[in-house]
């Protein structure tokens, strides 16, 4: 039985401790998915986060949270 991976969480993880914007090929690369499962992987942790205290923004050429 394979584990069950949340790229979402993943994704939060990374761009939490991320100094700059993280280029989505980067986060594919990453996570070894490709891009189209990204984006739809940031669109779910974009509405997680809605009310939250931190915003998923596309800046820069790449995502980062800010507060």
């Amino acid at each position: 039985m394979e584990p069950v991976v949340d790229n979402p969480s993943i994704l939060e993880a990374i761009l939490f401790v991320a100094e700059s914007p993280v280029p989505i090929e980067e986060l594919a690369e990453v996570l070894e998915v490709g891009l189209d499962e990204v984006e739809s992987d940031l669109q779910v942790l974009g509405e997680r986060m809605k009310g939250g205290g931190l915003e998923l923004r596309n800046v820069g050429g790449g995502w980062r949270l800010y507060t």
